[in-house]
């Protein structure tokens, strides 16, 4: 998957390297839209270093998984275990875990939308280091060593530690000691590949509107006042 990326990548490149100076100058003037914080190409310090410290997390975060899945395979060949041997160690629980695990990734594969931002890297990609090194465009030396650093960041976490963990992840959730262990398992890994994202717009809640029923509701309209009579029970005067 890696190497495809960077051959889709390479392939726009030239393709847009080859095209007639009008024709680039149009693509560059078409605006790119960032899947992640990798893509976020401003290079502001103060997001670049986010970037850092995200990869680095991330990048620590696989590591540890990684180890624990090849760990997992090295015990399973002490224990000369041949096969697809999920239900040695759960019984029939481990063939649940399995199946509702592999169900889980491809539930998230598909609100991801991975083949289409998979495409849409790829031509991120290609039309922004196209521009960069283009010699028109007099980029700095340092800026094109940052956004290729960038471009690491986002083809290591996003397309090779993603495709290893989603195909990991139903095998490894599989031999949990306990039914907690396949939750935080499955939680641990999505964490590890959203941690890039950009976080969601916040909404503002509806507005809840209270209304005046038989002088026992409270409103709080501008134009009321809230009362109390002798019995405890509140109405609502209008203020004139």
């Amino acid at each position: 998957a890696l190497f495809y990326f960077f051959v889709l990548v390479l392939r726009k490149y030239q393709k847009i390297r080859e095209k007639e100076e009008e024709e680039r100058v149009e693509i560059y003037n078409q605006p790119l839209t960032p899947d992640n914080i990798y893509q976020d190409l401003s290079l502001d310090p103060f997001k670049f270093y986010q970037s850092v410290l995200v990869f680095a997390s991330q990048f620590i975060l696989f590591t540890i998984y990684d180890s624990a899945f090849f760990d997992l395979l090295s015990n399973l060949s002490m224990d000369s275990e041949s096969g697809f041997a999920i239900s040695l160690r759960n019984g029939w629980r481990g063939w649940v875990y399995f199946i509702s695990a592999t169900m889980i990734m491809m539930q998230f594969v598909i609100n991801t939308g991975f083949s289409k931002s998979f495409r849409d890297s790829t031509n991120f990609w290609g039309s922004a280091i196209a521009f960069h090194r283009d010699p028109k465009n007099h980029t700095s030396y340092k800026r094109r060593i940052s956004i290729m650093i960038l471009f690491f960041f986002d083809t290591t976490v996003n397309a090779q530690m993603l495709v290893f963990l989603v195909t990991i992840i139903p095998f490894v959730a599989t031999f949990g000691n306990e039914p907690i262990d396949f939750v935080l398992n499955l939680v641990a890994a999505l964490y590890i590949l959203e941690l890039d994202d950009f976080p969601a717009p916040r909404q503002e809640p509806p507005p809840v509107h209270l209304h005046v029923n038989h002088n026992r509701d409270i409103t709080f309209d501008s134009d009321d006042q809230t009362n109390e009579n002798d019995d405890g029970e509140f109405f609502n005067e209008d203020v004139r």
